[in-house]
């Protein structure tokens, strides 16, 4: 397992560690999301509306809440 951990690191260590990887795979890919994020996300006057389904149908199962307990939800 030390090994997989070694040349993993050594890997990540020779991409990543240099002034050019770290622009290319760090700062570039970030840039490029908040640019689109700024540029498709305005602010709107209203609220947000966020849209979203409730496909869950449950279970009739008894479940124990101490107070009560025993009843059908």
């Amino acid at each position: 397992m030390d090994k997989i951990l070694i040349i993993a690191w050594n890997m990540i260590r020779r991409s990543i560690g240099t002034f050019r990887g770290l622009m290319v795979f760090i700062l570039l890919p970030g840039v490029v999301v908040a640019a689109i994020i700024s540029l498709t996300g305005g602010m709107g006057e209203g609220p947000a509306t966020v849209l979203y389904a409730n496909s869950d149908t449950g279970s009739r199962q008894t479940f124990d809440y101490g107070a009560g307990a025993g009843r059908r939800i």
